[in-house]
Formats: structure tokens, sequence, C-alpha cells
């Protein structure tokens, strides 16, 4: 009766790395091993804590004589452990962040090492890395394909644009190809020394590269042309006709003697590879309107060609014969695959041919059965476009690369570690964990509620007593439970001696939600009430009657909020603080199909909910109680429906949430980024309730299966991501030298201990890229990017005080006194405003708009806060007096080339620039004079930074040289960082320097 219940109710309403397995005892050797070198590169106490805990269960794993529950475990706590990146150079005091799995721009190619073992990827940051899968550090660089050269107007070629487009592995696992600048290189695997160049498509762009056994090699790029090499000589077998359009990608056939390609044109075209034919055997279309196809691939038994691109509909196109002889069907569209919402960017499959696999810029992944079409997997919650993909040879992972330099791995395993309990003999609908997660409930269409130990798994009491399904669970101090069923009734039971206490009765309809907080009790159901109950009477103190029928509750910390969800998709917040309901505001639109789940946080700042829409978005709660939508993820929707999603839950420490719903899916969520962290799959059917354990390493699903799970959460993968997923954008110091704080476009900034490298605290609600980062006083800081919001920060705790829209901002510089602070935005029409704010709130004079420059391109604010200095193309920089809100003097022609960025000493006497060659001037302010010019030699410059001391300054540039001199010109010492450098700043002693990094790191470096 109840599952047709629930169905209608519903209609109304609405990933750690698996490796190969090994010795565990090697395994926890190897740990030691790396746990010992960390600690002699000074990494902090604090961050062996979790890793050292994880080792400790494995250790007892071991002992249990459970080798390979220990062997995971150990591999946890290896991932566990802080890494630095390669190619540190010296006077490198501290890496803030860690670097696993991170290129500091776009993932272009990836490949897995024969014995599946390593990741070997190539990035538009001009690198190729070779990535160790045991414990996700880099292992090596390759950095000797050059970057591309500008043009005497400083453009980079777009044929340059990938920098890195193409990396393969021979199948030795000995050698690695990789193209860039017109060039293959083929490179030792061990120590990344140069074997061999290849010079033939020079110099265009090269996308298309497989190996031919151990020494052939075929290649394909924007020349049109598909190449055969033999490696032992370097030379070229044989060169295919050209096409009318650029090559794309290239796969060689499992026998090695077939090369198919495809174009920017759609067309797959295959040849021999043995060259005693120049022309193809088959020239087709592979996509539809023309659109180009980026990815291809030959099925492993050669029978057929799976390609994708901007058509968003991977195909399957018949083969040619092993020897390139004609079958029946050859050339023709075998099998399409519907899903993608965006451009496929790279293709894969599994040894065995049973899966095929899909990487597209909608920002998810798609797993295939390769007969029948079908979705079986889907990856997503990329925080960028997915770029280039890779399955390991043991077909139990799957790795992804994006468009912002970050690679992602995932299993491919068909059910996650998880614990059953199976004694429902019908559906689930709910779960719970107690407060001290010792044991956890369930209840469901079979009207009993079941209590477990969450250790054992041991059954220890079935609660029957209601006269229909069970609906909702909820734990109440003093070993008490709260039910809601649809026979109308809340019921209290005594959870620990199996009883029931009372019944609540004053509901008219079925009852589809409990809620409980401390001794807050509320329930909602199709009657459209919420309820409020006094426990011990059990009678209702208050009823407050919604728009429709109520689906979900959750009640904010301190019970003085409520969060009703209803069937109409309504999301109304009720205020108890008067003692009756009162609704804040008039409520919103949170989704299409009904809120079926929400949640609060247990610190009552966010809020979570689930729809049947097929969205999940975390809310922003506001101290009144008012939540503002922060992000919104689609859930899985194959074409023609959105799947409904039915469950949502918090971590206790706000760090993680899951949804679930009828993909069958638990979906695990990093609260911050919205990144997808974990994908758990056991449950045959939907999804319908979720519970975190207290301490964050369990998590409880029910489903309509009739069965309860537990899945184990390493802390390892969070552990591991200390530090911003994204580029790190900018850098601050606190003015007594104790904090940092960065902005990431990651959409969140961040404060950290300069001392121990801990992190403070996280900014988040951005849900933009933050540009600038300043302090302001002791506990208050400044935020802004391109969300195009100021945002001022009290930081203990995290509070916004100041929200306020002043177009993309640039710069944010706080005056010495702390009372303003300097803003350069620009509104989406382009116009620049420099704005003085006061701190206190109170209103400052209107912003200055500069209207009449040409290629404006940097603006600063003298400590001050006195003068504005802009730079601009044709070289010239202007000095504002901000008092007078007027030009000091004319434009002042300090560079003949364009200026990149401006800086101004303390006392203002003087001003230096720098312009795109990496030339900076340094003058005196009042006389105009140049005193010093130096040629700094920095590539891609990307900023100067002066001192507070007034005697030395910095530049730094997007190849991640920074170099230091004082106001002579006089370098006092340089640093080659292994990514690109975003910003700088130095401490208030002038002692050290803080870089913002590409790849979401920051570095303390110290000068002389």
């Amino acid at each position: 009766m109840f599952r047709s219940l629930v169905a209608l109710s519903l209609a109304i309403t609405f990933a750690m790395p698996l490796f190969a397995q090994s010795d565990a005892k090697s395994i926890v050797a190897k740990y030691r091993e790396e746990r010992t070198a960390c600690e002699k590169l000074g990494e902090p106490a604090d961050r062996f804590v979790a890793p050292d805990q994880l080792l400790a269960k494995a250790e007892a794993a071991l002992a249990a004589g459970n080798e390979t529950g220990a062997a995971k475990i150990a591999r946890d706590a290896r991932w566990a452990l802080p890494a630095r990146p390669v190619g540190l150079p010296e006077h490198v005091e501290r890496v803030i962040g860690y670097v696993r799995l991170r290129h500091a721009d776009r993932i272009n190619a990836m490949v897995y090492t024969p014995d599946g073992s390593k990741l070997v990827t190539a990035s538009r940051d001009g690198t190729v890395r070779i990535w160790d899968l045991g414990n996700g550090r880099e292992l090596l660089a390759y950095r000797n394909h050059p970057a591309p050269q500008p043009d005497d107007k400083g453009n980079i070629d777009d044929r340059a644009i990938f920098r890195v487009p193409a990396v393969a592995v021979s199948p030795d696992g000995t050698t690695v190809a990789s193209t860039g600048t017109g060039e293959i290189h083929l490179w030792d695997m061990t120590t990344g020394k140069l074997k061999k160049k290849l010079i033939g498509h020079a110099p265009f762009l090269i996308k298309g590269l497989a190996f031919i056994g151990n020494q052939g090699l075929a290649t394909g790029g924007d020349d049109k042309i598909v190449r055969i090499w033999n490696i032992e000589s370097g030379k070229e077998t044989i060169a295919f006709p050209a096409h009318t359009h650029r090559i794309e990608a290239l796969s060689v056939s499992p026998n090695g003697k077939l090369v198919a390609a495809t174009d920017a044109n759609g067309l797959i075209v295959v040849y021999k590879t043995d060259a005693s034919e120049k022309k193809s055997i088959i020239a087709t279309s592979g996509s539809e309107s023309n659109a180009a196809n980026l990815g291809i691939l030959f099925t492993p038994d050669g029978t057929k060609i799976f390609t994708g691109g901007g058509d968003q509909n991977p195909r399957l196109t018949v083969a040619p014969g092993p020897a390139g002889e004609s079958v029946p069907g050859m050339a023709s569209t075998a099998l399409r695959f519907p899903g993608h919402g965006g451009r496929i960017n790279a293709v894969a499959g599994t040894p065995d041919g049973k899966l095929l696999a899909t990487a597209s810029e909608d920002a998810t992944v798609r797993v295939w059965d390769a007969a029948s079409g079908k979705t079986l997997r889907h990856f997503q919650g990329l925080l960028s476009k997915a770029t280039a993909l890779a399955i390991r040879p043991d077909s139990k992972q799957i790795a992804v690369g994006t468009e912002d330099g970050g690679i992602r791995l995932w299993e491919l395993s068909a059910t996650d570690e998880h614990r059953t309990a199976g004694e429902a003999t019908a559906s689930l609908w709910t779960g719970a964990f107690n407060a001290d997660g010792s044991r956890f409930a369930t209840g469901g269409a079979d009207r009993s509620i079941r209590i477990y130990d969450t250790e054992s798994g041991k059954l220890l009491a079935t609660l029957a007593g209601h006269g229909a399904a069970v609906t909702g669970i909820a734990f109440l101090p003093n070993d008490r439970l709260a039910s809601s069923g649809g026979d109308k009734l809340v019921k209290l039971w005594d959870a620990k001696a199996g009883k029931p206490i009372r019944d609540l009765a004053g509901h008219t309809s079925a009852v589809l939600a409990v809620a409980a907080e401390n001794s807050t009790l509320v329930s909602g159901g199709i009657d459209k009430t919420v309820k409020g109950w006094d426990i011990e009477s059990g009678k209702p103190t208050w009823s407050w009657t919604g728009r429709s029928a109520v689906a979900s509750l959750a009640i904010r910390k301190g019970g003085k909020q409520i969060a009703v969800g209803t069937a109409d998709g309504w999301l109304t917040i009720l205020d108890l603080a008067g003692g009756s309901p009162k609704p804040i505001g008039s409520g919103q639109q949170a989704h299409v199909a009904g809120v079926a789940s929400v949640a609060y946080s247990a610190d009552g700042t966010k809020l979570a909910t689930v729809g049947g829409d097929g969205k999940f978005t975390i809310w922003t709660v506001g101290d009144d109680g008012t939540p503002t939508a922060r992000t919104n993820t689609d859930g899985k929707k194959p074409v023609g429906a959105a799947v409904a999603l039915s469950a949502v839950a918090f971590s206790a420490d706000g760090k993680l949430a899951a949804s679930a719903g009828a993909d069958m899916a638990v979906h695990v969520w990093d609260t911050n980024t919205g990144a997808e962290v974990r994908t758990l799959r056991a449950h045959a059917d939907w999804v319908t309730a979720l519970a975190f354990h207290p301490s964050g390493e369990r998590l409880l699903s029910v489903g309509v299966d009739k069965s309860a799970r537990v899945f184990e959460l390493s802390k390892a993968e969070e552990t591991a991501r200390i530090g911003h997923a994204k580029s790190a954008r900018s850098v601050a110091v606190s003015r007594d030298g104790r904090l940092i704080i960065s902005g990431s476009d990651d959409t969140t900034a961040k404060i950290w201990d300069l001392a121990t490298g801990k992190e403070i605290a996280t900014l988040s609600g951005s849900g933009q890229a933050i540009f600038s980062t300043a302090f302001v006083g002791p506990d208050r800081v400044a935020t802004g990017g391109e969300d195009m919001r100021f945002r001022l920060w009290s930081t203990n705790p995290p509070k916004v005080e100041t929200n306020t829209d002043l177009g993309n901002i640039y710069v944010l510089i706080p005056s010495i006194d702390g009372k303003r602070i300097g803003v350069w935005s620009r509104d989406t029409q382009g116009k620049d405003s420099y704005h003085l704010v006061n701190v206190d709130g109170s209103k400052g004079p209107d912003p200055i708009i500069e209207s009449d420059r040409k290629g404006l391109g940097c603006v600063t604010f003298s400590g001050d806060l006195a003068w504005i200095v802009s730079g601009d193309e044709e070289g010239k920089i202007r000095i504002w007096d901000a008092a007078k809100r007027m030009p000091i003097g004319a434009d002042w022609p300090i560079h003949t080339k364009r200026v990149a960025d401006v800086a101004v000493t303390s006392d203002r006497k003087a001003i230096l620039a720098v312009d795109e060659e990496g030339t900076v001037k340094v003058a005196n302010a009042e006389k105009r004079e140049t005193t010093a010019t130096v040629k700094t030699g920095v590539v891609g410059i990307a900023g100067i930074m002066v001192a507070p001391t007034g005697d030395k300054f910095a530049v730094f540039g997007t190849e991640g040289e920074i170099k230091s001199f004082d106001l002579t010109g006089k370098e006092l010492r340089s640093w080659q960082m292994p990514t690109g450098v975003n910003g700088v700043a130095f401490t208030t002693d002038g002692k050290k320097l803080i870089a913002a990094n590409a790849d979401g790191t920051l570095a303390v470096l110290v000068l002389p």
C-alpha cells in the first residue's frame, strides 16, 4: 500500500582510487618511508594526524588477517600524506596546499602506463607529467617542449594554443611520445631524457598520436596529413594524401595493421600502416552536420571505430576487416550514444571492449555499455569541462582531465565497499544514525522500524506498530526515536528498550516527514500542514498550513527555524522565535518538480535541497534564516526525462554533502567547490534516504531494493585536497605578518597561518573566481572577483558583513590605517571605476570613472589611497589625485610597450612600471625621472609588487619565474617555480615573498 502512496507523493513532488592489489606490508613500508621524507621537509605535525590514523587502522586489519582491507586502508594513508610539487627551486621555505593530480592549465591528453601504476598527462601549461597512482604524487615533469613565441604585437599563434596537445606511451612502457610546437619528442619514461625528435609536421600542431608496437608511430595534425614513422631510424615511412581539414585524433587497430583518423569535418578515414597502399580504405562521415570529431578509438576486437565530437552523439562505425579487407556493413553506423549536453572532447574504452567512455564539455563523463548503448555510469560535478580521458588497463579505474588542469580518478567497479542490512521485506524509505553513531534505524513499506548496531551490523530491535508504511525517522535525546507514517501518525519510541511510548495524532493525511533537533520535534504531510509537538504530552503546540503537500523538513541549529519543502517545489523557512511559526518572506521556488528532501548543515550556515527535477542545490543561510542559492548541480538526465533526486544529507563538519535518487547511486560533493568527490554504487533500485555518521567516515543509504547500506568513507581524499582546487589568483599578508589570505578560481578564499601553513578558514559563497583579496584589520578581510561582488568579511567565525555590486574586481588595497579600501573594478560594458570604500559601512566618495583610456590594463593605489596609478597599452601611466578626483599632470609615457603592471612605494616617492617584455622602470614620482631600468628577462610577465619596506620589488610571470631586485636594479634572488605564478605578496618585514600559483598552491619564498 505505502509504496503506491510514496510513489504518488513523489510524482507530486518531483572518488578514492582503487589500485591493483599488492602486499599490504609493502604498502605500509612505503607509507613509513614517505612519511619520514615529509617530516624532513618540515611539514606541520597536524598534517600527519589523519594519515597516521589510517595507518593504525591498516595495521589493525593486518593483525586481524584482513590482507585486502589492510592494503586498501594503507593506500588511503599514503594518499593522505602531504605532497610537494616536483622541481621546487632553492629558498622555498614552505608550500601551502598539496599538489596531487593537478596541472596549472587545461589537460589535453592522458594515458595509463601498461601496468596501470602510473598516469601520464599532457597540458596546456607546457608540461607532460607522470603521476604515481600509489600515492597520487608527481614523479617527473617533462618541460622540453618550447613555449610558443609571441609575434611583434605580443600575440600567440592560435596553432600553439594547446602547447602540448598529445601524449602516448609505448606498449613496453619505456618510452613516452609527446607533441608540441610542431615537434614530436620521444623520451625516456624513467629519466625524462630526450631520445629523439621527429619534425615532419613542423610548424603545425599535432593532435593525433599513437604507437604502432614499440617501433612505429602514427601522427596527424593541422597540416591535414597522417604520417607513419619508424622510431629506430627517426624517418617517416609514409605521408598519406592530405585531408581537406585538420586531423583531430587517430587510433591504431589492435593488430597494428590499420590506423583510423578523424578530422575537423567529422570524416573518418582508415589507412594501412605498412605503406602498401597510399590511399584510404574507407572515408565516411562520422558525425551529424559535419561536426568535428575530437576522439577516435578502435574497439579491442578491431571490428568497430568509436568516435565522439561536436555533434554530442558518440557513435560506433563498422571498421574494415583486420587486414583492411571489406566486410558487410563497412563504414556504416552500428550504434549511437545520445545523452551528453555538450561537445565530446575525448573517448576511451576498456580492454575487453564491454565499456566505452566519453568526456564532454558538459562537465560530465559517461560510461556506456558497448553492446546496447545504455549509460551505465554518469560521473558529474567536475569544476570545469572534461577534456581528456583514459581507462586503466585492468578496467577498474577511469581518469578524466579538465579544462582547469584538474585530474579526477573514479572507480569503475559495479559495487563500492559497504555493509548491507537486508532484513526489510519491502521498500525502505527512511534511515538515520543516533547522536553518537553507535546505532542506525531504518523504516519503510513493511511498516517496521529496525535498529542496528553500526559496528557489527547486528539487528538489535524491530519496532512494529505503524498501520502503514514508515516514511520518516528521527532520533531524540534519551534514547528516544520519532517516526512518521502513512497511517497519519507520529510515534515516539524507547529506542533502547524497543517499545512504543506514545502516539502523536493530529494530521489528517499521511505524514511524509519528521525532523528533530534536541527537544524540538516537527512533522509534515500530505494535508499541507507542519506541526510542532510537545514530546512529553504528545500534544501539538502549533500548526502551520502551506501551499501544498509537505514532502520534507529540516530544523536549523538552535531549533528556531524550520525549512519546509513542499510538493509544488516551494521552499519556505518558518521562524519560531515568537513561539508560533511565521514564514520568513514569502518563500521561493527551489525546484520545478517538488522539494523531495532538505537538510541543514550542523552549524546552520548551509542548506541543501533536492527535487524531482534532478537538481541538487546548496544554499547559504543568512543570520535571519533567508537562504540564497549558491550552487546548482544537475543530476543524471537521460534524454527525454530528468531523473528525480529524493535524498540529501550533510556531513557533521559541513564539508561534504550527499545526494541520491532514481539513478541508484549516492553522489558525495565538496560543499565549498561543488565538485563531486565520490560516486557510491551498490543499490539495485531508487535510493530514498541518506544519513552521514557523526564521524564523517560512514554514510547510510536506504532504497527501494529493501536494503540499508553503510558505505565506508575514507578521510584520505579530503586530506589530500588541502588547499585550493583550482588556480590561486591572489594573495595578501596581514599587517602583523601572522596570516595570509588567498583567492582562487575555485570560488573560495582561504586564510592560512603563515608559520605553519595550517588552514584557518575557508570563505565560500561567491560562486565565481576570486581575483583579489586583502586584510582589513586583524579579523576582517575583503574579497572581490568575477561575480562582481565586493565582500567584507569578519573572520572569526567567517561571516559576510558587506556584499556590494561593484563590477568585476581586480584590485583591493586597504589603507594603512585600515579605514578604507581602494577598489579597481570593471563593469560589463568595460567601464573602469576606482572606488574608495569605507570599512565602517558609511558612504564613501563617488567612484572615479576612467572613460577615455585606450587599453587600460593595470591599476594600483598608494598605501594611503591618496594616489591611483594606472597603465595602458601605449606604455603610458596616469596618476590620479584621489581627493581632488583629477589626474596629476599629463599622462606619462614611461614605456614604449604595453604597461603590464604598476606599483608605488608606501612613501609615494617611487613609481615602478613593468612592460610586457619584462622591463622595469623605477622612477622618481615627483620629478618624473627614471632612476633605474631593469631588463628582468621574465617571460610572460604577470605583475610587479613592491615591498612594504620600500627597498625592493619582485616581478613574476606566467611561466613560473619570480625575480627580486632592490630599487637600484640589483638582482637579489630568483626562483623558477614548477608552475605559473598569478600573484605575489611581501611579508610586512620584506623578508619573504608569498607566491599564488597556477596549480592552486602557495609558496613561501625566502629573500636574502
